[in-house]
C-alpha cells in the first residue's frame, strides 16, 4: 500500500500534506525502501522547511549508510528549526564521532544532556568521546551517570573499568570488570583485563581463575595463554609441589576462592581433554611450570588418564633436564666470569624456563662485557625483549657511554642505532649508522675514505643478495666483501623492503658507504628474507630499477634441516624436527592449494617447507626483474668449487676476478644428519617442485 501510495504522488505530489508525506517515509523505512523514504523526507521539506522531525530523520538515515556529512548537514537543521530535541544533539554527537571529531562529538552530548539529563546512553557516548580526548577523570564521571541511570549496562561497567586500570586504579577497576562479568558473564575481554590488573597486584591465584575463564570462552587465543602461563609461572616459582597441591584441593573441592573479591568465580572441573588441551599449549610455549600444574589438574578428574600421564611424564623429564643445564651453565659462568657467551646462554635458559627477570638482568650482563659485538643482528629477538622487560632505556645509555668512550667502534654505533630506530628516533639512528659505516670502511679502505668520503653521495646498493634463507648467503656476501672493489654495507642484512620501508629510503641508505659514481666501487646487502616477499621485488624496482640481484639456492631437504637447527639455537622452535615437519606436510596433505585457510602459504615466516619451493618466488622475481639483472647460483657450488663460482659472480657484478686465499664457509650450523626416513618422505615432496624450478630456469640442480 505505501509502495503504491508514493508512486500514486510521484504522479501527483500535490495530493500530500507535509505530514502525509512525514509519515509515508516512515512507513517505507519499515521496509527497507531507503530511497523512496529519502524522496518523501525531500518533499515534506520542500513543503514545509521548519519540519525538524524530517531533517532528523534523514540524518538518521544517513547515519545509517555511514554518509557522515549528510548526516551531520540534517541534524544541524533539524537543532536549527527545534533546538529542544535532545535526541538530534545526541545523534549529531554520534556523528561527530564517528569521523573523530572529538571535541564536537562532546560538545554536542553535553547539549543533549542539558535537555534531557536522564539519558543513559548519551552519558556512556559522552564518555567514549572524552576517553579518546584523553580526559580520563571526566569520562568516569560520564560512565558512572549512565550507570546510575541504567545500571544494567554491562559495557559501560567494563569501559569504565578499563580506565581505571589505565590510571592506575586497580581496586576499582577490579570491582568494575566484576560487575561486568556478572551482567555479561560471556564476554572474553573482562575476564582477561582482570586477569591482567590482578597480575599487577600479584594476585596470582585469582588471576589464573580470570584467565582460565577467559580460555574456556576462547581456547585458541595466545594472549589467553601467555598470561595464563605466566600467572602460573609466578605462583609456582618458589614451591611447585605446594601450588600442584593448592588447585588440585579446589578441583577435588570446588567453591569460590575465600581470599577472592570476585566471589562468583572459582575453578570448577571440566573434561579431561581441556586440561589435556590447556597443557599443550603451555608446554609448546616452554611454560612448563603451569603446563605440569594443568596436567596435574587434569589427573585430579581422571586418574590415570593415558595421554596426560604420557605428556607430564616427558614434560617433567625435559624441566629436570633443563634445571641441570641451569646448574652445568651457572658453574661455567662462576669459572669464567669475563666470558660474555656464557652470560648469554645462562640468560637462554633463564628465558626458557621462564624466568625473565634473571634473563634480562644475565643479558645485559652479557652485553657490558661485550658492547662491540652485533647482538641485535645474531639475536634479532633480543632487542624486543630488552623492551617488553622495561629496559631499553639502561641499554641505551650502555651504548651511549660505550660510542663515546670509544669513537672508533663499528658495532657499538650499530647496536646504538638498531635501539634509536626502535625508539623512533630514526634522526639519530641515521647518524649512528652513518658512523659505523665511516668507521668500519676506514679499517678496510683507508684510502677511499681520504679520498673520497662525502655523504652527499648517498645513492645505495648496486647489489642485493635476496635468498634464499640458509642456503650460504653469509658466505656469499662474505666472498663478495673481499673483492678490493667492494666497500660494504655496515651489515649483512638490512631487513628494510620488507620489513622496514616505513623507516624511509634515508634510513636506509645510511647503512651503506657513499660511493661516487665516477669510481669504480660498488656496494650491497644481502637480506635472504626478501626472496618469498614479492612486495619487496615490486619496492626495490621502483627505487633501483637496475640493480643487480644474486640468488643462491640449496637443496631444500638441506636448506629445511639448517633452518630448524638455526630456529632451535634462538629459542624459536622445541619440537624436534620429525614433529615439525610432519606437521607442516599435514597442513599441506589436507589442502594441498590453499593450506591454512587461504593465506598465501609459501610467504609464511616460520615454516620449514614453503621456504623451499623456490619457484613460487623466482617466477615472481622474474616477473619484474629482467632476467639479465637475477644471477641463480646452486649453494652445493659455492663449497665445492668456490674459485669458479665467484668468477661468475664477479662477471655478473662487473667486477675483476679475484680469488681467496681461503674460502671459509661462514655461519655453518653444527649438528646430527637427517634420519633416511624423513630425507626420503621430504624428497618425494619436493620432487615436483624441483623438477618445476628446473624447467623454469632450464637449469639443473641435480638435488637428491
Amino acid at each position: 500500500a505505501a509502495s503504491c501510495w508514493y508512486k500514486a504522488l510521484n504522479l501527483k505530489p500535490e495530493w500530500a500534506t507535509d505530514l502525509e508525506y512525514l509519515k509515508l517515509a516512515k512507513t517505507l523505512l519499515k521496509y527497507q525502501l531507503k530511497k523512496e523514504a529519502i524522496a518523501c523526507y525531500e518533499q515534506a521539506l520542500k513543503l514545509n522547511p521548519n519540519l525538524s522531525q524530517a531533517h532528523h530523520n534523514l540524518g538518521e538515515i544517513y547515519s545509517g549508510e555511514e554518509n557522515w556529512q549528510e548526516a551531520i548537514l540534517n541534524y544541524q537543521k533539524a537543532i536549527q528549526v527545534n533546538p529542544k530535541f535532545s535526541w538530534s544533539h545526541h545523534s549529531l554527537g554520534k556523528a561527530f564521532a564517528n569521523i573523530q571529531q572529538w571535541e564536537k562529538a562532546i560538545s554536542s552530548y553535553e547539549q543533549a544532556l542539558q535537555l534531557n539529563p536522564e539519558t543513559a546512553v548519551t552519558y556512556h557516548c559522552l564518555g567514549d568521546a572524552l576517553v579518546n580526548q584523553k580526559n580520563l577523570d571526566a569520562a568516569i564521571t560520564a560512565y558512572q551517570k549512565a550507570i546510575e541511570l541504567q545500571p544494567e549496562i554491562w559495557v559501560v561497567h567494563h569501559k569504565l573499568a578499563n580506565i581505571f586500570q589505565e590510571k592506575e586504579e586497580l581496586e576499582p577497576a577490579i570491582l568494575a570488570y566484576h560487575q561486568a562479568i556478572q551482567l555479561n558473564p560471556d564476554f572474553l575481554w573482562s575476564y582477561y583485563s582482570l586477569g591482567e590488573t590482578l597480575i599487577k597486584l600479584q594476585r596470582w591465584n585469582e588471576a589464573v581463575v580470570a584467565f582460565l575463564y577467559a580460555f574456556k570462552i576462547n581456547q585458541d587465543l595466545s594472549n589467553i595463554h601467555e598470561k595464563l602461563g605466566y600467572a602460573l609461572e609466578q605462583q609456582s616459582q618458589s614451591n611447585l609441589p605446594e601450588t600442584i597441591n593448592y588447585y588440585s584441593q579446589i578441583i577435588q573441592n570446588p567453591q569460590p576462592q575465600k581470599s577472592s573479591t570476585i566471589k562468583e568465580l572459582s575453578i570448577q572441573p571440566e573434561a579431561p581433554k581441556f586440561y589435556l588441551k590447556l597443557g599443550n599449549v603451555l608446554r609448546q610455549k616452554n611454560l612448563f611450570n603451569a603446563a605440569i600444574i594443568i596436567y596435574n589438574l587434569g589427573l585430579q578428574v581422571q586418574q590415570n588418564h593415558p595421554e596426560i600421564t604420557n605428556k607430564l611424564a616427558q614434560l617433567e623429564n625435559k624441566k629436570n633436564q633443563l634445571d641441570q643445564e641451569l646448574t652445568n651453565c651457572q658453574n661455567t659462568v662462576n669459572k669464567n666470569p669475563k666470558n660474555f657467551r656464557h652470560h648469554y646462554q645462562l640468560g637462554n635458559i633463564f628465558f626458557k624456563l621462564q624466568r625473565f627477570d634473571k634473563a634480562i638482568t644475565t643479558y645485559i650482563n652479557a652485553i657490558q662485557l661485550k658492547p662491540e659485538y652485533p647482538w641485535f643482528f645474531f639475536y634479532s629477538n633480543l632487542l624486543n625483549f630488552i623492551i617488553k622487560q622495561g629496559k631499553l632505556q639502561q641499554v641505551l645509555e650502555l651504548f651511549q657511554n660505550i660510542t663515546q668512550e670509544n669513537q672508533d667502534s663499528i658495532w657499538s654505533y650499530i647496536n646504538l642505532g638498531e635501539i634509536l630506530t626502535a625508539t623512533g628516533n630514526l634522526d639519530a639512528a641515521i647518524k649512528n649508522y652513518q658512523t659505523a659505516s665511516y668507521n668500519k670502511t676506514r679499517q678496510l679502505n683507508p684510502s677511499f675514505v681520504k679520498n673520497h668520503w662525502n655523504l652527499q653521495n648517498a645513492r645505495g646498493p648496486n647489489f642485493i643478495i635476496i635468498g634464499a634463507q640458509k642456503s650460504g648467503t653469509t658466505s656469499l656476501e662474505n666472498y663478495i666483501a673481499q673483492n678490493p672493489h667492494v666497500i660494504p654495507a655496515i651489515k649483512k642484512e638490512t631487513h628494510f623492503w620488507y620489513r622496514d620501508f616505513n623507516k624511509g629510503i634515508n634510513w636506509y641508505l645510511a647503512h651503506f658507504p657513499p660511493i661516487p659514481k665516477s669510481e669504480n666501487f660498488i656496494t650491497g646487502e644481502a637480506t635472504p628474507n626478501y626472496l618469498e616477499n614479492h612486495q619487496a621485488a615490486e619496492r626495490i624496482y621502483n627505487v633501483f630499477p637496475e640493480v643487480k640481484l644474486l640468488v643462491i639456492l640449496r637443496n631444500p631437504i638441506d636448506r629445511a634441516f639448517s633452518q630448524y637447527h638455526h630456529w632451535i639455537r634462538l629459542n624459536w622452535e622445541d619440537r624436534s624436527f620429525e614433529t615439525a615437519i610432519n606437521s607442516e606436510l599435514e597442513i599441506l596433505r589436507k589442502n594441498p592449494e590453499k593450506p591454512e585457510g587461504g593465506k598465501n602459504y609459501w610467504q609464511q615466516p616460520g615454516n620449514y617447507i614453503g621456504r623451499g619451493i623456490y619457484i613460487e618466488f623466482i617466477n615472481k622475481w622474474l616477473a619484474i626483474f629482467p632476467r639479465e639483472q637475477l644471477l641463480i647460483l646452486k649453494g652445493e657450488d659455492l663449497y665445492e668449487k668456490p674459485v669458479e663460482t665467484m668468477k661468475q659472480v664477479f662477471e655478473f657484478l662487473g667486477l675483476p676476478e679475484h680469488q681467496l686465499s681461503e674460502y671459509r664457509k661462514l655461519n655453518p650450523g653444527s649438528y646430527s644428519s637427517i634420519s633416511n626416513e624423513m630425507r626420503q618422505r621430504l624428497s618425494e615432496y619436493f620432487q615436483p617442485h624441483n623438477q618445476r624450478l628446473e624447467e623454469y630456469l632450464e637449469t639443473q640442480f641435480n638435488w637428491e
